[in-house]
């Protein structure tokens, strides 16, 4: 576990050096990122969703079950979902962090360029 003080010491040296929105580098692509891989997860769990429940109405006509899904099911479908998510959306991670670290080495190059300027 990250003491507080280690983040807040991190913080500040961020604020110092690219200013307050410096804190929010690189969110316009993880938020683009969560989108899609929570739009493709919830998408998948509720597909699995109803197709169980449609499983499970027809065994309950057909005096088999009572109807309802169970605990197993739920897990099944959960799982079924997040092991979607994470094959559809793994390029979309990688392209995110590549984004991301392309900037900070923008931020370097044009710093060091400064910095040989000045001197």
């Amino acid at each position: 576990m990250i003491p507080v003080v280690v983040i807040t010491v991190s913080n500040l040296i961020v604020v110092r050096s690219e200013g307050l929105l410096g804190i929010y580098s690189g969110l316009k692509p993880y938020l683009l990122g969560t989108i899609m891989s929570q739009g493709v997860y919830y998408y998948f769990y509720q597909v699995f969703k109803n197709k169980v429940e449609a499983i499970e109405a027809a065994d309950k006509k057909r005096g088999r079950e009572d109807g309802s899904v169970r605990m197993f099911s739920w897990l099944v479908m959960a799982a079924l979902a997040g092991s979607l998510n994470v094959l559809l959306t793994n390029p979309l991670w990688v392209l995110v962090t590549r984004i991301q670290t392309h900037k900070q080495v923008e931020r370097k190059i044009v710093e060091a360029k400064r910095e040989t300027l000045l001197k």
